[in-house]
């Protein structure tokens, strides 16, 4: 399969060039692997969380959701005094 962009992108600066061929190239992996942009979206929140508790933490990102969903203020090392 040919990855095509823009067909003026010839005269595009080369970084805008990479960036099209990049995106196409994403769009392509992601059509054969049968993964919607929706899909994508819809598993960022569940990714961020997991990146975060690999960073911070269980304790802290439960703080940190409960927080979220009841609004009232957790008792994290890291809250403001």
């Amino acid at each position: 399969m040919t990855l095509s962009v823009s067909p003026g992108a010839s005269s595009w600066p080369d970084e805008d060039r990479e960036l099209a061929l990049a995106m196409a190239r994403a769009a392509q992996a992601l059509e054969e692997a049968g993964i919607s942009a929706q899909d994508l979206l819809d598993d960022l929140p569940a990714a961020g969380e997991e990146v975060m508790r690999r960073i911070y933490g269980d304790a802290l990102v439960d703080d940190l959701l409960r927080e979220y969903r009841t609004g009232v203020k957790h008792n994290s090392p890291l809250a403001p005094s």
